[in-house]
């Protein structure tokens, strides 16, 4: 039997929902209904397309949805605010499923906050960069070499792709890997943008907008 769960009716009324485009707006609502009951996806790309009928690239759809997906793992995404929309901020233990939703989040070095779901410090993993030697503390990223990124780069086939992996590098240790105001989580997502705004031909190196906007459903 399949799971039921809470729907937002006005999704359709919100601006940043109306500005995607028509296979985003039906992966969306494919995700919260193929994600677990904490809001985990297990990363399948493929069945996606396959059910929705369109080609999807998980970079682009980390870059799409920057404010409401939370990458844990290469394979493991989660909807930032599905259990705040589920259950509310708090949770209860002795609540028979709320109890399931706080065994999983603890299983990935999750803890709740608000209704948020962020990672333990004490279980922030310490990686250090192959290009400058800086330690990484956020679980699931560490600072690309600029020749990952130019393999990234190549691989997509961006031209130019050794320059604008030194730029995207430059760019961002200058910025000590934030996006925003918030760290980054997943350098191949900004990448991605990164390739889409130089295929346009764009000056603007970065565009620095929506990072602290309310994340809503």
């Amino acid at each position: 039997m399949g799971r039921k769960r809470l729907t937002d009716t006005d999704l359709y009324d919100k601006e940043w929902f109306q500005l995607l485009e028509l296979k985003y707006k039906s992966f969306w609502e494919y995700l919260l209904k193929k994600c677990d009951h904490a809001g985990i996806w297990d990363v399948n790309t493929r069945q996606a397309e396959f059910q929705i009928g369109a080609k999807f690239d998980r970079g682009e759809l980390l870059e799409t949805f920057k404010n409401r997906i939370i990458e844990l793992e290469a394979d493991k995404w989660i909807v930032k605010k599905f259990i705040y929309f589920q259950y509310g901020k708090e949770l209860n233990p002795s609540n028979r499923v709320h109890g399931s939703v706080l065994k999983i989040l603890e299983k990935h070095g999750l803890e709740l906050i608000d209704g948020i779901p962020v990672l333990h410090d004490t279980k922030q993993s310490k990686k250090v960069s192959k290009a400058t030697g800086n330690v990484s503390n956020r679980e699931g990223f560490s600072v690309p070499t600029i020749e990952e990124i130019a393999v990234y780069f190549k691989e997509k086939k961006l031209k130019n792709h050794k320059r604008e992996a030194e730029r995207f590098w430059n760019f961002y240790e200058s910025k000590g890997w934030y996006v925003g105001k918030g760290k980054m989580k997943s350098w191949t997502a900004a990448a991605t943008g990164w390739k889409m705004r130089a295929e346009k031909g764009s000056d603007r190196t970065y565009i620095e907008e929506g990072h602290d906007e309310d994340i809503d459903w």
